[in-house]
């Protein structure tokens, strides 16, 4: 019996938990194709935005491109602005010539890759502002490789300065340069020991300086001014485009290479798995006010939607199921308990019916053997004897089909106490007089005020009565006693009772060896139980030897 209840519970948790694992797929599905649908929108709009920006920045600084472009350097963004054609407008004194722009078709004038955006300062010369690009090759190829694996030591390291506050760091500034068609080639270079606190080269913290020789590499410093930083100024040049973190994708030529066309209509296309390429072409007209030309700004992003939303999608997944595996324990516990409770009770409804019609049998037999012996001639006397017999057994089947209907019907859901306030002493009192049993004592201590259904509990303190009659021994009292709002029936029985016993002692038809051949049905504690039940009153029954109590507390 048990394996089979274990097997049936182990089955109706798997249906539990396989529903709610559909489920969870679905919720978890649902949110996952929702959160990549939106975030590859959010990308898209990004890169719309981002289309928009380069073209403002490049209206708004023609003769700085070189360093708008890279100033919004993104390792996922690619972006070329080139020139097709120009022709050459007079200002207003005529002099045309001068503002001709020299070039051939299909110049390009900037455009990302190796390039780091810089602004420097320098007072030395009256220079305001250096905006240019330094480009990494001729950055590289203007030291030495002892050199350039010194600087990366620095600044892939972390100074050991505890008496410094803020985020400490090692940093290279640019204390030297040449500055020629919006292009910085560092002269002298050194590493500094700052924090996220300074301000100014002046208060950073001098460690090594380095000499470089951009001339070998480029000749575009020849006969050029040597620019130098002043004390207020930090020329710092970023560590990731040092250590060569910066690189040009080709996206540009992944997409000529595609055969697409890049058009003034913004376009997107899936290269592989989640990933996309977006690409637009902006014309740029008249950048420069002498010149009247064309400009294109040809712009360039990739991005794999399920690497960015991974993470979220990953969060909440874990979550949903979390949330979903504690819904199906709970639930699996609820509606197993639920099922256990109706096992119980059609256990119970079949013990019932078999003792039921245990109880009926006996006094149906009695009835129909002594109605056989009426027929037939009999004197008066055993006539008399058969019929009081008759009378008896009719009477027990009377009081047994009360008390199932008694008990059943506490099951109704239109079931209602009728709850009223009266005298507990008095209540008891009147059950103790009623029964016609010499061993009764009856004692109150201070009366007692309570609010119950005056019936039922009648009917309780008769059912606790008349069950103490059945098993009190001989010639011994039976106390009852009211105290402190506590009434308690007590008795002495024949044998002691055991724990097992006491522990059926609510459940119907149950009696004890001791009254197994008395009256009674086994109803009376079953009716009293549910009766104090619906009442909400703390009961309970114990045994001490060979005496047992039955108490309820009504305070």
């Amino acid at each position: 019996m048990k394996s089979k209840l274990r097997k049936r519970r182990n089955n109706h948790y798997i249906r539990i938990m396989a529903m709610f694992l559909g489920v969870f797929f679905i919720v978890a599905g649902a949110y996952a194709v929702i959160t990549y649908n939106h975030t590859h929108q959010n990308l898209l709009n990004s890169a719309y935005d981002a289309v928009s920006e380069y073209y403002a920045t490049l209206l708004q600084a023609p003769n700085s491109l070189a360093y708008e472009v890279n100033s919004l350097q993104d390792n996922s963004t690619e972006v070329r602005v080139y020139v097709r054609e120009a022709n050459g407008i007079s200002d207003d004194s005529g002099q045309n010539e001068r503002y001709t722009y020299i070039g051939s078709s299909d110049t390009v004038l900037a455009e990302t890759g190796d390039y780091c955006a810089v602004d420097f300062s320098d007072r030395t010369f009256g220079l305001d502002s250096a905006i240019g690009v330094i480009d990494y090759r001729e950055f590289r190829g203007s030291m030495t490789n002892a050199q350039y694996r010194k600087i990366s030591s620095y600044l892939r390291s972390k100074p050991d300065k505890t008496e410094l506050s803020g985020e400490v760091r090692y940093e290279l500034v640019c204390r030297s340069f040449y500055y020629s068609g919006n292009y910085v080639y560092p002269k002298s270079v050194e590493i500094v020991v700052t924090n996220d606190i300074n301000k100014r080269y002046a208060e950073d913290e001098p460690v090594e300086d380095f000499e470089l020789q951009p001339e070998l590499y480029t000749s575009e410093t020849a006969g050029q001014i040597v620019y130098k930083s002043g004390g207020r100024y930090r020329n710092m040049i970023d560590t990731d485009f040092v250590l060569g973190n910066y690189e040009s994708r080709n996206l540009l030529d992944y997409i000529d290479g595609l055969g697409v066309k890049l058009n003034d209509i913004p376009t997107e296309t899936n290269t592989a798995p989640f990933t996309y390429i977006f690409f637009n072409r902006r014309t740029v007209n008249s950048i420069d006010k002498y010149i009247d030309t064309t400009y294109y700004l040809d712009f360039v992003r990739e991005y794999n939607v399920l690497s960015v939303c991974f993470v979220n999608i990953l969060i909440a997944s874990v979550i949903i199921f979390v949330f979903f595996l504690l819904v199906g324990i709970i639930v699996g516990r609820l509606s197993w308990k639920s099922i256990c409770t109706e096992i119980e009770q059609e256990n119970i409804r079949r013990d019932m019916t078999r003792a039921m019609a245990h109880d009926l049998k006996t006094p149906l037999f009695i009835i129909s053997g002594y109605a056989e012996s009426l027929r037939e001639n009999i004197n008066a006397d055993k006539r008399e004897y058969y019929a009081d017999v008759i009378i008896d057994q009719t009477e027990r089947l009377d009081e047994l089909v009360h008390n199932m209907l008694d008990f059943s019907r506490f099951d109704s859901d239109n079931f209602k106490l009728n709850r009223e306030r009266f005298s507990l002493k008095e209540l008891v009192k009147n059950a103790v007089e009623k029964c016609p049993d010499s061993r009764l004592r009856f004692k109150c201590i201070g009366d007692c005020v309570i609010s119950a259904d005056c019936n039922l509990l009648t009917t309780v303190i008769d059912n606790f009565i008349d069950n103490a009659v059945k098993y009190a021994t001989e010639d011994t009292p039976i106390d009852v006693v009211i105290k402190d709002g506590r009434l308690s029936v007590t008795n002495k029985t024949a044998e002691e009772i055991g724990k097992s016993e006491l522990t059926k002692i609510w459940e119907p038809y149950t009696k004890l060896d001791t009254a197994r051949y008395s009256k009674g049905n086994g109803l009376g504690l079953a009716i009293a139980k549910r009766i104090l039940d619906m009442h909400g009153f703390d009961y309970g029954v114990q045994t001490d030897k060979d005496k047992i109590e039955f108490w309820i507390i009504f305070s």
